[in-house]
């Protein structure tokens, strides 16, 4: 085998084609021992589930907009709100933030005013044990520059339905919002920043 592939460097195969049979086979053997001990080395450093999620969470956290999941698929669809035109008032499906199993945020009863260049947002939030860290402010920049380019959304009114303390600090202080009392509720109105 070794002389056979000797021939081959050097040029003599062409006067021996078995020389380069033999020289293919003992490559294509060398190639399976190699891998195999690469697999069976890998295998010995499995990633635990601690790891895994920390490993989604920083791609979530770095590329925000690009771990968007629709509610019941990966594509964010749109739907008619009933009284209103299509071509000018309509909701898209809720947005999870995450990789595979792992839902790190969510952004929640969203609809889309054409007519007027704004959405309304329902509620926003991140898992209880990543507040305070940035993945808020990601989440609202991620979902304002998503809305702007394919909407055209100039602006956010966001209603929030949960009543935690955070959120007034959140959409004032973070996002820097326009804080509004309409019909005995509050809502906050965000320009969505120019990217």
């Amino acid at each position: 085998m070794v002389k056979a592939f000797n021939k081959i460097i050097k040029g003599d195969a062409e006067k021996d084609p078995r020389a380069l049979l033999k020289t293919l086979a003992f490559i294509k053997y060398w190639r399976k021992v190699i891998f195999d001990t690469i697999k069976k080395r890998l295998r010995k450093y499995v990633i635990t589930d601690e790891e895994e999620k920390l490993l989604a969470f920083s791609k979530v956290f770095l590329n925000t907009q690009e771990c968007f999941l629709g509610y019941k698929s990966n594509f964010i669809e749109t739907h008619q709100i009933i009284g209103f035109d299509i071509n000018e008032r309509f909701a898209i499906d809720d947005i999870y933030v995450g990789v595979e199993n792992y839902r790190f945020g969510w952004i929640q009863r969203i609809e889309v005013d054409l007519k007027n260049n704004y959405a309304t947002i329902g509620h926003i939030a991140t898992d209880a044990n990543l507040t305070g860290i940035g993945l808020g402010k990601r989440l609202a920049l991620a979902i304002g520059k998503y809305l702007k380019n394919e909407y055209g959304t100039k602006e956010i009114h966001f209603h929030e339905s949960s009543t935690k303390p955070a959120y007034p600090v959140f959409f004032t202080k973070t996002l820097g919002a326009k804080h509004l009392q309409e019909n005995g509720s509050d809502k906050w109105v965000w320009a969505i920043p120019y990217s």
